[in-house]
């Protein structure tokens, strides 16, 4: 499966943002100090790491080795740390993009026409949906503060396995675009559904950064 299918660096973006502010002020500290006063996105990461995983299992896979490598102060250096947060940022992004994520490479190649022009399911959500939509951090932020919190601690809990599954069980509802025309109707039906995405993956992220950074 193609580099492409992920969320485009405005989703990645979005996720880094909103796990930094989730984070205590104790954690945001040390992991600003990690990351030598940058964010936690890197748009350039995928010319750093140009042999990434593809498919949703081998990023699984990929998570599981670098949150271990976090948990057990692997990086012997400053750089080394701060390209391993990188990494971190951006598969927990990529694991939560469903056609990234799922098993069924057909529905995201599926060709289709997005306001007359032709493009493939996966790359509409790419770089589409998200401001069409006008999703932002603010329209993020809203919608974490409308979660319950014992909602929100299931989300966080650390378990890349499910983190996979839930993200494949959006295949159903994305995947149904009815036809070869994607409309607005189809961008404003998976509005709910990116949202929740970024969120949970923003949760995820800052779980993991607030145990290995306590």
């Amino acid at each position: 499966m193609p580099r492409s299918f992920a969320w485009g660096p405005e989703g990645h973006a979005l996720i880094g943002q909103l796990a930094f502010r989730l984070l205590s002020h104790s954690t945001q500290q040390r992991v600003q100090k990690a990351l030598g006063g940058g964010s936690l996105w890197d748009a350039g990461i995928e010319g750093d790491h140009p042999t990434l995983p593809t498919g949703g299992q081998s990023i699984a896979a990929e998570l599981e080795r670098i949150i271990s490598r976090l948990r057990h102060d692997e990086d012997g250096s400053s750089a080394q740390l701060r390209a391993t947060i990188l990494l971190l940022t951006y598969l927990v992004g990529d694991l939560h993009q469903p056609f990234r994520a799922g098993s069924n490479e057909a529905v995201g190649t599926a060709r289709v026409s997005w306001k007359g022009t032709a493009a493939d399911l996966a790359t509409i959500w790419q770089t589409k949906l998200i401001p069409q939509q006008e999703i932002t951090l603010k329209s993020l932020d809203t919608f974490y503060r409308s979660l319950q919190k014992d909602i929100v601690q299931q989300i966080g809990t650390v378990n890349v396995s499910n983190w996979l599954l839930a993200s494949r069980s959006t295949l159903a509802q994305v995947g149904d675009y009815g036809g070869t025309n994607v409309d607005e109707a189809y961008a404003a039906k998976c509005k709910l559904a990116v949202t929740m995405l970024l969120t949970a993956a923003s949760i995820r992220l800052a779980s993991v950064l607030e145990e290995v950074f306590k």
